[in-house]
């Protein structure tokens, strides 16, 4: 009889736990009712709770509150205590982001971490003053330019240095001293320097600025004279210290000077017309020091005359030169005229040449300095033998490697083959009266006489075989 009810600690309970049941009300006339207590479990619901993706901040400034995403239900209106938290540290760098005092005691709660990142986007501190020398004009070669360069993020990575001038550089700074090397800037002149400095996320800066380099003097004096074999004075000679792009003219007494030369040891020249060219070496030029460099020049010859050939006419665009030398070199007329100057005194092979023609050397021949000399060369006018080789019964079909032989007085001369096309041809042939001859393996011989060969011409005789 009766209703059955409940007692205990279970009665409006929520919140995670273990609770008492106790059962109560019912009676019975017919039976001894004995109840017996039982327990209630509340078990933590499953929550998941993941930090958001991306999460940071700039490098020197506060946390910002770090934020997370739920999965699950939260019931009612129960809510999440305390905040997730981070790794410590203020370094540009990524940290862990961790669970912390998050938490609700009805949950059970699975944190998935991720990262907190501490940003560095101020580019490197880069000045376009140098920390020294205290002024950029006039810098000596050695100097060393302080750039005034620094990163208090991440640090400096590395420094590009681009100079431009009268000498051109371009490096890496990859540690410090962060400073432009000037010890081979050693021209004097206005220098450009183009900076760019990187720090370790690459996050970079940029300047530029103008330098001039200035190399302590180090010139001297080269003067002297010029003199002819009797002593007196050369003017207009080209004196040159070669390799250094100084020149200068003697005046009418020989003299001449080079009033600023960078010291050194050189080698200076003197050349005239009329004269050999003379040259000292190993000339030392000090500072502040004068170098006395005289000269004393042999005067040249001179060779002229005519190139003819065997019937009186002059030979144009011959060369005349001395046997075994390359210079001096001449290159006679339309008359055949020449002259050959700067030559030295003294006796010498002389030579004539010229394309088409035979070549003669005169011997033995004296050069007198400051003189002229004659001296006449004849050269023999070559003519040419030319002709085609076909087959008697079969015009269209060249004769190739047919051999070709000129005969003069019963002697062999000059031999020749065909080509593939049964052409041939005998260049620089002696003008005179040949034999010409035609042999080929398979044919019969053939030949034609009283060719005349006539100077500068050529005479044309084909050739029929069978």
């Amino acid at each position: 009889m009766g209703a059955l009810g409940y007692a205990g600690t279970s009665q409006g309970a929520a919140a995670v736990g273990t609770y008492n049941i106790t059962p109560n009300g019912l009676t019975s006339t017919d039976y001894n009712i004995t109840f017996v207590d039982g327990q209630l479990a509340i078990t933590p619901a499953p929550l998941t709770v993941t930090a958001d993706a991306g999460q940071s901040k700039v490098y020197g400034t506060l946390d910002p509150a770090l934020n997370y995403t739920i999965t699950g239900t939260l019931f009612g209106t129960d809510t999440l205590s305390g905040n997730l938290s981070r790794v410590a540290g203020e370094a540009v760098g990524n940290y862990a982001i961790q669970q912390g005092t998050l938490n609700n005691s009805n949950y059970s709660i699975t944190f998935v971490p991720d990262t907190f990142a501490i940003l560095d986007t101020t580019p490197p501190l880069l000045s376009p003053t140098p920390t020294s020398p205290a002024s950029l004009v006039n810098i000596a070669p050695g100097t060393p330019i302080v750039l005034n360069v620094s990163d208090a993020e991440t640090g400096i990575a590395h420094v590009d240095i681009n100079i431009t001038g009268p000498i051109n550089q371009s490096y890496t700074l990859t540690s410090a001293p962060y400073q432009i090397d000037t010890s081979a800037l050693s021209i004097t002149g206005s220098y450009t320097a183009d900076i760019t400095a990187f720090d370790f996320v690459n996050n970079t800066n940029s300047t530029s600025f103008v330098f001039t380099i200035l190399v302590p003097t180090t010139f001297g004096t080269v003067s002297g004279y010029v003199l002819n074999g009797s002593g007196s004075g050369v003017g207009g000679a080209t004196v040159t210290i070669v390799g250094q792009g100084l020149s200068t003219t003697t005046d009418g007494a020989g003299y001449y000077t080079f009033a600023a030369v960078q010291q050194g040891t050189y080698t200076i020249s003197v050349s005239k017309s009329g004269y050999l060219n003379q040259s000292r070496t190993a000339q030392p030029v000090t500072a502040a020091q004068t170098l006395n460099a005289n000269f004393s020049l042999v005067s040249t010859g001179s060779l002229s005359g005519f190139v003819k050939d065997q019937l009186d006419a002059g030979v144009n665009s011959a060369t005349i030169k001395i046997v075994g030398a390359s210079w001096p070199t001449a290159t006679s007329s339309g008359t055949g005229a020449y002259t050959l100057t700067d030559v030295p005194p003294g006796f010498y092979d002389f030579q004539a040449s010229a394309t088409g023609y035979s070549t003669q050397t005169l011997y033995n021949v004296e050069i007198t300095s400051g003189s002229t000399s004659a001296l006449n060369f004849s050269l023999i006018n070559y003519g040419n033998l030319d002709g085609h080789a076909t087959e008697f019964f079969n015009n269209s079909a060249n004769i190739s490697l047919a051999t070709v032989n000129a005969y003069q007085d019963g002697l062999l001369k000059y031999t020749t083959t065909t080509d593939t096309n049964g052409n041939y041809i005998i260049t620089n042939v002696l003008p005179g009266i040949y034999r010409i001859e035609m042999v080929k393996a398979g044919y019969t011989t053939s030949w034609v006489d009283n060719i005349i060969v006539l100077p500068g011409s050529t005479y044309t005789t084909d050739f029929y075989l069978w």
